[in-house]
């Protein structure tokens, strides 16, 4: 694996985030997805206008890992929201993390992992948490190698489906 570099997004990162996010979600669910209910999410998700809204959120920030200077992966986190029974005061979702199919099992999902850990741990949270879906047995036992571990699901809409993700936590105390 080359050298990969992590930064955080800034505003001009937009279009290209927006694009490679949609692509990387894309490529991950559309087989098991309708077009409609995958446009319909795009549109609600994955727009210019969304993205810019979220970089005026203080509580939003996006990171960008580059590799030979091309974007192979990125992951959202969103401060101080929970979900389900989290009974901490200060929690932090991995909301999202998608890595280019082209680089899959390169490592660059762990370093990315780490990154964000690293960010929490150096913010004070006391738990980080995600919801992932409860058939992609890659992601769960990818985030069991970190310590994440399930405390309640949820549904999961995309257009007209509705799957369940398991909620994941990870004690950062």
């Amino acid at each position: 694996m080359n050298e990969v570099n992590i930064r955080t997004a800034v505003f001009n990162d937009i279009p290209m985030l927006v694009d490679f996010a949609w692509r990387s979600f894309y490529d991950t669910w559309n087989y098991m997805n309708t077009d409609e209910d995958l446009a319909m999410y795009r549109s609600q998700y994955f727009s210019d206008e969304i993205f810019t809204n979220e970089f005026q959120d203080h509580n939003i920030s996006y990171y960008l890992a580059f590799e030979n200077e091309m974007l192979v992966g990125y992951c959202k986190l969103r401060r101080n929201y929970a979900e389900g029974d989290l009974i901490y005061n200060r929690c932090i979702e991995l909301q999202r993390m998608y890595v280019s199919h082209q680089t899959l099992r390169n490592g660059i999902g762990s370093l990315l992992m780490n990154h964000v850990i690293d960010i929490a741990f150096k913010e004070n949270f006391e738990v980080m948490w995600l919801g992932v879906f409860e058939k992609n047995y890659r992601a769960l036992a990818f985030y069991q190698k970190f310590g994440f571990e399930k405390y309640g699901s949820h549904d999961f809409v995309l257009g007209n489906d509705v799957t369940t993700d398991l909620l994941m936590m990870k004690p950062l105390l």
